[in-house]
């Protein structure tokens, strides 16, 4: 049997390049089936994942609904909820008593004849000053 490289052309040097081609496309044959069925197996293992994720994701939404449901959490809503009106409540405590402080009430008349230092004067005679010092 002649090598490849020869040049004669009889059947014997033809042979073994058909035989090389055929191994090939057999070859080429194999590992497309092969890749075939290794991505039918990974489907297949997608298929099952998925599966699983769309279980566990029914399994959280259960238990968010129970934990929704759960007397604590409408405890901690409730809690929540009574803070938050205390919270108001003393703001708007905190807020008459700022408005309250800037004022200065005075029982009194006071002759409009009097100029505004001699208002001020009798102002600060009246006023207690352990309450209120005028700086």
């Amino acid at each position: 049997m002649a090598d490849k490289t020869s040049l004669g052309s009889s059947d014997e040097d033809t042979f073994p390049t058909t035989l090389d081609e055929s191994v090939m496309v057999m070859d080429k044959t194999l590992s497309q089936a092969k890749m075939l069925g290794t991505i039918q197996e990974h489907a297949l293992e997608l298929g099952r994942l998925k599966a699983e994720a769309s279980a566990l994701g029914d399994q959280v939404a259960k238990l968010n609904a129970l934990m929704l449901n759960s007397p604590v959490h409408l405890a901690a809503d409730q809690a929540i909820k009574v803070s938050e009106q205390q919270m108001l409540a003393t703001a708007r405590i905190l807020q008459v008593d700022t408005t309250a402080s800037k004022r200065v009430i005075f029982w009194g008349h006071f002759p409009s004849s009097l100029t505004p230092q001699e208002m001020t004067k009798l102002i600060f005679k009246h006023l207690d000053t352990t309450v209120f010092k005028p700086s």
